[in-house]
């Protein structure tokens, strides 16, 4: 059958980032969302700041983990790479079916789960954006059921205006820092 992979679950063990002594996560999301982030970096802080306060995270990137791991801080949470190139802990970008069976699994399996799935503009080059919006509103329940956490960053202008406004549809804004408030 065409695009059929022998794999498709690429089972991740949550595992929790030594907490740091910085206290209190800076942002105030509420479980059991998704969130759109405009902003690639900010979504990476939110996320890096989110398991660094104890919840089991998941990162599925078109950043190669390495660099993640060093521009983030990131040791022990689980990085999956959005390519082509194979690899342990690569996806490649067709395989929609082993990144909503990767991430609901985690999400089952995670205490307090946070997913950052960075790469939608990429993943959409590949396989269009219907099946992109339908994967995403297929982890919305999932995340409700398990009070887990989803972050979405899109790059601004990257989809069009109506797939812009679906997503938006589907999600809640990323809030700033409390701080910032």
């Amino acid at each position: 059958m065409f695009g059929l992979k022998k794999r498709r679950l690429y089972s991740v063990t949550p595992t929790s980032e030594t907490m740091t002594g910085s206290g209190p996560t800076r942002y105030l999301l509420e479980d059991g969302r998704l969130y759109l982030a405009h902003d690639p970096r900010i979504a990476f802080e939110v996320f890096s700041n989110l398991v660094r306060s104890g919840r089991n995270g998941l990162l599925i990137s078109r950043v190669f983990p390495e660099d993640v791991r060093k521009d983030y801080g990131l040791k022990t949470t689980p990085i999956r790479w959005l390519a082509d190139e194979a690899g342990q802990d690569s996806i490649p970008p067709r395989d929609l079916l082993g990144i909503s069976l990767t991430v609901k699994d985690f999400i089952s399996k995670a205490m307090k789960p946070v997913v950052m799935l960075h790469g939608i503009e990429y993943l959409t080059t590949y396989n269009g954006f219907n099946p992109i919006i339908r994967l995403i509103q297929g982890f919305s329940e999932s995340v409700a059921t398990k009070r887990g956490i989803i972050i979405l960053p899109v790059i601004p202008d990257a989809l069009s205006k109506q797939d812009e406004a679906l997503l938006v549809s589907e999600t809640t804004p990323l809030p700033m820092p409390a701080e910032s408030r």
